[in-house]
């Protein structure tokens, strides 16, 4: 059967010692993120859930994030990536409306992870997946993988829903649109071609990880065996240093992105000898 924590799994025995994830120093390969995924997903069944529950993200991109997309549904939950841009209100209607029982946050978002933990009933634990000092509110990602066993994958997949991702809501209230399994994986085998990535393709997560663009370049990354480089948020500086740094070879920007990274003074001091493929959509280029 279909599914993504199945995907991850197959690339920990194609690819065990390739490089999965690279962020902020921290560099993992594909067997030690399916054992990281495994845990956390033992850790979330420990958590007050029954299967098929929403378990909420709200976090600037980060090699957590990524564990995270893999270890929700591994674990039999479903994933509700959120808008960083939106504000409280935006964010309480989603997690309300989703019925999440579970947030997932980072330190960018500390502040307002509590107002949601006090404001939306459904939710019931937050869980801290930031670098800094754990508030006494929340759980520890990082104990709850070195605290847990690894759990068996789910056998949730194919048709099953695996996220719900919400519209940005310009016609009106945001609408959470309902991912299967099997939808998320014919998305990535349908650009497979176009991309062209192999093992030896390195991705760049420049887009916000929670919206379904950088998806599909992720997922086609995760089917390739590919290495999944990362920075928390798109800044032209660092990522023209990144795309030389890493040797990044493919990356997923919107044409304001693109127009940013060329319009940038220092440019022409980059090489970006390795790049092969820009995906890019959302406006005309």
């Amino acid at each position: 059967m279909i599914s993504l924590p199945g995907l991850l799994e197959r690339c920990a025995r194609l690819n065990p010692t390739g490089y999965g994830t690279r962020f902020n120093g921290r560099d993992r390969s594909w067997s030690e993120l399916a054992e990281r995924v495994a845990r956390l997903a033992g850790g979330l069944q420990g958590l007050p859930l029954d299967e098929g529950d929403r378990v909420a993200i709200l976090s600037l991109n980060s090699d957590r994030y990524f564990e995270s997309i893999f270890a929700i549904p591994w674990a039999g939950f479903t994933m509700v990536p959120l808008n960083t841009r939106w504000a409280l209100a935006e964010n309480s209607y989603a997690l309300a409306d989703s019925g999440a029982r579970v947030l997932l946050f980072d330190d960018t978002f500390t502040e307002q992870a509590e107002a949601l933990l006090k404001e939306v009933d459904s939710l019931v634990v937050a869980v801290y997946t930031g670098e800094g000092h754990v508030p006494n509110w929340a759980q520890s990602y990082e104990s709850m993988i070195a605290d847990s066993e690894p759990a068996p994958m789910s056998c949730r997949g194919g048709d099953d829903m695996v996220g719900i991702f919400y519209t940005g809501g310009t016609t009106g209230f945001p609408k959470g649109v309902m991912q299967s399994h099997r939808a998320i994986w014919a998305s990535a085998v349908g650009a497979m071609s176009a991309l062209a990535m192999n093992r030896d393709s390195v991705y760049l997560h420049a887009a916000p990880m929670f919206h379904m663009a950088d998806f599909a370049g992720s997922m086609n990354a995760v089917l390739s065996c590919a290495t999944n480089v990362i920075v928390p948020a798109f800044e032209p500086s660092q990522v023209l240093q990144v795309l030389d740094d890493m040797a990044v070879t493919h990356t997923l920007l919107v044409p304001a992105m693109i127009k940013m990274v060329l319009n940038h003074p220092a440019v022409g001091e980059h090489a970006l000898l390795d790049m092969q493929c820009i995906i890019y959509g959302a406006s005309p280029m």
